[in-house]
């Protein structure tokens, strides 16, 4: 029995070391304190940018959720790029007193194969549980990438990731 328990563990070592090596993905920190609210403050806020349109000062990953408002295919650029690349607009709001609401919005860019199905360019009739459509809620793991100008308002734009529809 005494030479079970030593042997076993130094069999299940052995094991792991003889495994060929792999390399592990990344290390990413996620803030999770960060809302959709506040990346649509700071987009407004200009002394927190160095130019009008140019990469986040924030460099964070994030997860955030809310609901699309809008689905646009981007069309490739190019002949060579067909890369499946699609842009929604998630917004989330806030009651203020009985007269009105606050609205927030981000820009959700999304690209690849694995997002042509779950954002199709066009909603099907009836969509699956799990597809993103607008009216739908959304939450979103992305990297802050920057901001762009919309009208007359300032918007953060997200580079998904991935990205789940949340019932």
């Amino acid at each position: 029995m005494h030479l079970l328990r030593f042997t076993l563990p130094l069999l299940a070592l052995t094991c792991l070391v003889a495994l060929p090596a792999t390399s592990a993905p990344e290390s990413v920190t996620v803030d999770f304190s960060v809302t959709l609210r506040d990346l649509a403050e700071r987009a407004r806020d200009d002394s927190a940018w160095a130019t009008n349109d140019g990469p986040s000062p924030f460099q964070e990953t994030v997860v955030v959720d809310g609901y699309v408002a809008s689905v646009t295919p981007i069309r490739p650029s190019s002949e060579g790029d067909e890369e499946y690349r699609v842009e929604l607009e998630v917004a989330s709001g806030e009651w203020r007193e009985l007269e009105r609401v606050d609205l927030y919005r981000i820009i959700v860019t999304a690209a690849g194969e694995r997002f042509q199905e779950l954002v199709p360019e066009r909603p099907p009739r009836d969509p699956e549980p799990h597809v993103v459509v607008p009216g739908r809620r959304v939450l979103v793991l992305g990297d802050v990438v920057g901001r762009r100008e919309v009208g007359n308002e300032a918007i953060a734009v997200v580079e998904a990731h991935d990205m789940r529809r949340i019932r």
